[in-house]
């Protein structure tokens, strides 16, 4: 039997959010409990500035996931197109000052 918090795939929405402020492992950490806290949600995966997630038909809006995200520190924004993977980024990039 299926989890609640895991909608099932033929009723899902797949939704690509665009994450700004995140640099590191302990962001991803921050999002992904951001984001698996809400009713509804599957959070599918979480990198340095992208989010993929399902939204089932009981799902929060797709406003309060982004509130979800703004709440936890980042701003975030519906992708405008899927989510590219992107291989041999690293999280623990330094930033300039």
């Amino acid at each position: 039997m299926p989890s609640t918090s895991t909608p099932p795939a033929s009723t899902a929405q797949q939704v690509d959010l665009a994450i700004d402020g995140m640099s590191c492992g302990h962001c991803v950490a921050a999002v992904t409990k951001a984001l698996a806290g809400l009713s509804g949600v599957e959070v599918q995966r979480v990198a340095v500035g992208a989010a993929s997630i399902a939204l089932g038909p009981q799902a929060t809006s797709s406003d309060a996931v982004l509130s979800a995200v703004r709440a936890a520190g980042y701003e975030a924004r519906i992708a405008d197109r899927p989510l590219p993977r992107a291989a041999g980024t690293s999280c623990c990039s330094p930033r300039s000052a």
